[in-house]
């Protein structure tokens, strides 16, 4: 029994450390800011996440995964609520 219980913790420890997110570094962080910066100034025409990573100096995995620890929502998701909130905007300004 005891050695069941032991194979059961040493599971459920390492169950936790696949879900647990790695830590950014903070030049990552500094790339994933600048990526979003990127993103925005070329919202008409994006590139691609693997160009965007390239761009940046990150493989495309750490991208995404980083974007979305920064920011809380994808790459894309940035750029569609900034395009929403920019054309709200704008219709704003129309009516004033």
């Amino acid at each position: 029994m005891e050695l069941v219980a032991l194979r059961l913790e040493q599971v459920a420890q390492t169950s936790q450390q696949i879900t647990q997110p790695r830590l950014l570094r903070s030049a990552d962080i500094e790339k994933i800011c600048q990526a979003r910066d990127i993103l925005l100034r070329h919202m008409h025409k994006p590139p691609s996440l693997i160009t965007l990573a390239r761009q940046i100096g990150l493989n495309d995995c750490t991208l995404k995964r980083g974007f979305r620890q920064v920011f809380g929502i994808t790459a894309y998701d940035c750029l569609h609520h900034y395009r929403m909130a920019r054309s709200h905007f704008k219709k704003l300004n129309k009516y004033t």
